[in-house]
């Protein structure tokens, strides 16, 4: 790159040195000019006047010095060297260049560097930031993160303050150390929507709270959606005839029957969603089995005690499905229009049927509660997703089906496209005693759906929980009890896990299998049986602290299981990170970018939730306190507990 000034004659550089470094001497060199500055003497060469070989008669200017009327040369400077990066590295935190110019003389031509950075080799130096300029290097970079890799470059800047061509790049990757936690305050990723999370409550154990401590707790937790089947079932429960009577909500077999109020019980299914509205739920309803009047299947009525709802009984396709799909329009006319002696609630949600690809066989026959094809559950679908929404249009939003592999999600949306429907949301159940199991699971129900052009549709985890011993293929494995996992932070540790792969994925609705542990011993709820809270518990209410804590900031590095959010004013910081480690691990954490100015100061919380505080508090415990000022808090050396949580809150002073 060149650049061109004007200018009257063309002074050395040695030349030019020598003046900067003698002012006095140019006093001589302007007093001299008279005697000895005639063209071809001594100081005339050095300044390199050219020789004149022809005077101007008019006693105008020489030749090569401009003269009035005449117009100013114009001379081109030097070219402006390229930088040469001799030395990087990484270190404590930072990172530092060295360079140098190639040739001393041409070093007097540039005026300052500016130091290029980019995540990318090739690509995202344009525009950037200028990160700094300087008169000499070295330059050191603290505005690093942890297992990033950054790329540099530097162009050197003309005394004129046009740039050069920049020097060749280089890499320079930096470490993560085990346990360190880095979060830029002001790295926005999304929202922390606390409003997608609830608890799913199909087993029974809806919240028909005996107690005014659970629904202390459930307000606490501030669940606001309830997935609540319309037929009640409980783990081992084995039914009469007259019992399973008393649980059912439609006995008519005709479209006219449908219509009519006095064939329809509500008492169970009114019972657990005024529970569920008042402790501030909002019910999301499963209609989750055939009425025995409508079941295709005939056989005894019975709910023995295995999976395999009353003998394939209310786990049958219907006889005629306009029929049912009548029924179902009739149980959403009962919330939401009063029919049949019920309410006006604005129930937006609801789903139809519960794993119908759910088997005990591993050929995929002899299904647990759908006993016909997945073809021909999408052929009910369809027939009463049709007439819902002939009803109530947009008003309601439905889907299905509760699917337990990620591949029948596929199948369930080709089937209906062939059927030109499209649901209003597909669901989802998933159980894995690993992390990296329920997001791998996720992450394949969202390919199914994405794959398909269906990047809008609303995607539901209607179901979640860590999974129970499987004995083979005993449908009985759910009720295998004395499952201490489910009360330990480990628990805990699994919902922070998934709730924070649900936004990553933007799932819409996340819904906890179980609230309260069932009598049977069967520990998967959210609390005990005896209103004990649970590590997980205190979890849940940790989380609350993101309602106001809306904007979700960036973890490094990535594999980091936890949530970082920021409010909306810019003076609090929350930060919650899990040990899923079986050992005791050290972590430092490093917060940069905090939202205010470098003299404003702070204050910090950091508490530690692990299972020696079950049973006592059930809560987080162990605060350590501290302050500072600006925009950077790094907290060191954090010991943690083998699977353990840490809170940290940041407060602006």
């Amino acid at each position: 790159m060149k650049s061109a000034y004007t200018r009257t004659a063309p002074a050395s550089a040695a030349f030019a040195r020598l003046v900067r470094r003698s002012p006095s001497f140019c006093l001589l060199v302007i007093l001299s000019l008279g005697v000895w500055g005639c063209p071809g003497s001594p100081l005339a060469e050095m300044l390199g006047i050219p020789r004149n070989q022809d005077s101007d008669s008019d006693g105008g200017a020489m030749d090569g010095m401009p003269g009035d009327g005449e117009d100013s040369e114009t001379v081109e400077m030097a070219e402006i060297p390229i930088p040469v990066i001799v030395a990087f590295n990484v270190q404590d935190g930072a990172t530092s260049l060295e360079w140098v110019i190639s040739d001393a003389l041409e070093a007097e031509t540039v005026s300052s560097y500016i130091v290029q950075r980019s995540e990318e080799p090739d690509t995202g130096f344009t525009g950037t930031r200028v990160i700094a300029r300087f008169d000499q290097p070295p330059f050191i970079d603290t505005d690093i993160r942890p297992g990033t890799t950054y790329y540099y470059r530097v162009v050197a800047v003309g005394l004129a303050g046009d740039e050069g061509q920049p020097s060749e790049t280089i890499m320079l990757t930096v470490p993560s150390s085990p346990g360190q936690i880095f979060i830029a305050a002001g790295d926005i990723v999304g929202i922390v929507d606390l409003n997608i999370l609830g608890v799913s409550d199909l087993n029974g154990a809806n919240p028909d709270f005996a107690s005014e401590n659970v629904q202390n707790i459930v307000r606490a937790q501030g669940s606001q959606l309830w997935r609540i089947g319309t037929t009640r079932w409980n783990p081992g429960d084995v039914l009469v005839e007259a019992e399973l009577f008393d649980r059912e909500i439609f006995f008519g077999t005709t479209i006219e029957h449908a219509r009519d109020p006095q064939f329809y019980n509500f008492d169970y299914i009114d019972r657990a969603v005024t529970n569920v509205i008042g402790s501030g739920g909002s019910p999301i309803i499963t209609i989750d089995s055939m009425p025995n009047s409508l079941a295709r299947n005939t056989g005894l009525l019975f709910r023995s005690p295995n999976l395999s709802w009353s003998d394939n009984l209310r786990n049958s396709p219907p006889r005629d499905a306009e029929v049912f799909a009548e029924v179902v329009v009739q149980i959403i006319a009962h919330f939401r229009r009063g029919f049949a002696g019920g309410f006006e609630f604005d129930l937006p949600i609801w789903e139809l049927w519960n794993a119908p690809d759910l088997t005990q066989s591993t050929d995929g026959t002899n299904g647990i509660y759908w006993t016909g094809t997945l073809d021909e559950f999408s052929d009910m679908f369809a027939v009463v997703y049709n007439r819902v929404k002939e009803e109530y249009g947009d008003g309601v939003s439905f889907g299905g089906a509760g699917f337990v592999k990620p591949v029948s999600v596929g199948s369930f949306l080709d089937q209906l496209a062939a059927r030109d429907v499209t649901p209003d949301f597909v669901s989802y159940s998933a159980y894995d005693d690993q992390i990296a199991g329920l997001a791998e699971f996720a992450s394949a129900v969202q390919t199914e759906v994405v794959s398909r052009g269906l990047d809008n549709l609303d995607v539901m985890l209607s179901g979640w929980n860590l999974a129970l011993p499987r004995l083979g293929i005993d449908p009985d494995f759910f009720f295998v009890t004395n499952q201490p996992k489910f009360d330990s932070t480990g628990h805990a540790i699994q919902y922070l896990a998934v709730f924070q792969t649900a936004l990553d994925l933007e799932v819409d609705i996340v819904l906890h299998e179980g609230l309260r542990d069932y009598s049977t011993g069967l520990n998967l709820g959210l609390i005990t049986t005896t209103n004990l809270k649970k590590p997980v518990t205190s979890l849940v209410e940790a989380l609350q602290s993101y309602r106001n804590r809306k904007d979700r900031l960036r973890l490094e590095p990535e594999e980091t299981i936890g949530l970082a959010g920021v409010n909306e004013d810019r003076t609090e910081v929350t930060v919650i990170v899990a040990n899923p480690q079986d050992s005791e691990t050290e972590f430092s954490v490093d917060i940069d970018d905090l939202p205010w100015d470098e003299e404003t100061g702070y204050s910090w919380t950091l508490t530690i939730l692990n299972d020696a505080f079950f049973g006592i508090n059930g809560g987080f415990a162990g605060d350590v306190a501290g302050g500072g000022s600006g925009t950077r808090l790094r907290i060191v050396d954090v010991e943690m507990a083998p699977q353990s949580i840490m809170r940290l809150d940041v407060v602006r002073d």
